[in-house]
């Protein structure tokens, strides 16, 4: 019996390219167990990604926050009115002025500078708009989320237009035949600026501007998450367009308040008790921001640990199910190795089926739980755990032997 003959590189890449075939029908063969598996995969990589975005949104809304009130505090008013006594101010129509007066108080006031981020939503049947993707539409409907903001919003969160200008004076204190506004970036691509549009209301909206990709603010007092504005509109804090009751008191409660001192917030108090509109409290920022953080990081941690345990539980069921499939094909691995394969390719064969697990539950997770440095760092955890499972197959078939499978073939 002669020694085989020396393989050249391309018999050796034909041979490996065999493998990654034979690897694609083994998992065809075991579809209940590829899908099983897959399912797993997908599970732990989407909550790889979402907890490593919780992680990433705790810091970016802790650096945020202390760098609104890096010089001055910023107060938000904690409405604690009956029902009863909220109901007459808001259907009362005597009641307008009250409002008005409060509301002039609170934005129009030098002893203090404040804001309010009122959001809500209006519905529209411009055709152009529907074109929009990540507007949610029903029928010929289009639902556009709006946000109420002046001057101080734009300088308290470095908002940038793409294209046009942000709002000037003349927009907060006269009303025309156009509302004007400023669209986020994902409108660039139907609208432009001097474009117009109206709701289904008949009011008419004309672009003023349009906001750069990525721009984005946070409302701490009513959300844990950063809000984007890349699908929305804002709109002037115009006190002229308000209507009703229901306007102001919507503006008044959605106030951030920036006094020269702490005592400015008490006077707003005293103002409100007065007008008989509202019993008011205060918190600042800095404290909301401290009950935030306590509650997000009691959520991550159990993120972490479902996360951890989905990681391990999956990892066993992977080496498990590659063990069983290197048993069970004992035999034809060792018809491949007295037919020249080495070991080296039998290894390909059976660590390249990990690799479609890999890339759809990557896929999954990114368009389920984003990109960005969360879905790069999904991807590196995907590949170090990809790796890990592959640690006892590899182990396994090299130390195959031929002798050793004629044993296990002749018990």
């Amino acid at each position: 019996m002669g020694l085989p003959k020396k393989r050249n590189h391309q018999e050796g890449d034909l041979i490996m390219v065999y493998q990654l075939l034979l690897a694609l029908k083994d998992l065809w063969r075991r579809k209940a167990t590829s899908l099983i598996l897959l399912v797993q995969a997908v599970m732990v990589l989407v909550l790889i990604n979402l907890t490593i975005t919780s992680f990433i949104d705790l810091q970016r809304m802790t650096k945020e926050v202390k760098r609104l009130n890096e010089h001055q505090e910023i107060y938000s008013l904690m409405d604690m009115t009956d029902e009863k006594q909220i109901d007459e101010l808001l259907s009362n129509k005597e009641r307008f002025q009250d409002l008005k007066a409060l509301y002039n108080y609170i934005f129009n006031n030098e002893e203090f500078q404040s804001f309010s981020l009122y959001s809500s939503t209006m519905d529209s049947q411009e055709g152009a708009l529907l074109n929009v993707d990540s507007l949610e539409r029903y029928g010929n409907q289009v639902v556009l989320p709006y946000l109420t903001v002046s001057d101080l919003f734009f300088k308290y969160f470095n908002m940038e237009t793409d294209s046009g200008r942000l709002f000037s004076e003349q927009d907060y204190t006269t009303v025309g035949e156009s509302i004007p506004v400023v669209v986020g970036s994902d409108f660039r691509d139907v609208v432009k600026t001097g474009d117009s549009f109206t709701d289904l209301n008949g009011l008419e909206y004309q672009v003023v501007g349009v906001l750069k990709e990525g721009m984005s603010y946070i409302d701490i007092m009513s959300s844990r998450d950063f809000q984007h504005l890349d699908s929305m509109i804002l709109m002037p804090q115009n006190v002229n367009y308000a209507i009703d009751n229901t306007d102001l008191d919507a503006l008044i409660n959605k106030a951030y308040i920036i006094p020269a001192k702490e005592e400015g917030m008490g006077n707003v108090i005293k103002y409100a008790a007065e007008l008989d509109t509202y019993s008011f409290a205060y918190k600042s920022m800095r404290d909301q921001v401290t009950v935030v953080v306590r509650d997000k990081e009691k959520w991550i941690q159990m993120q972490l640990f479902l996360t951890s345990l989905v990681s391990l539980f999956t990892l066993i069921s992977f080496t498990i199910s590659f063990l069983q499939f290197i048993d069970k094909n004992l035999y034809e691995f060792g018809v491949h190795l007295l037919s020249g394969a080495l070991n080296s390719s039998l290894v390909v064969r059976v660590v390249s089926q990990i690799l479609p697990f890999i890339i759809i539950g990557n896929l999954v997770s990114l368009s389920v739980a984003g990109t960005g440095t969360s879905g790069n760092i999904t991807i590196l955890a995907s590949i170090l755990l990809g790796g890990m499972i592959c640690v006892v197959p590899i182990v396994k078939m090299n130390r195959i032997e031929v002798s050793t499978i004629l044993r296990w073939r002749n018990r």
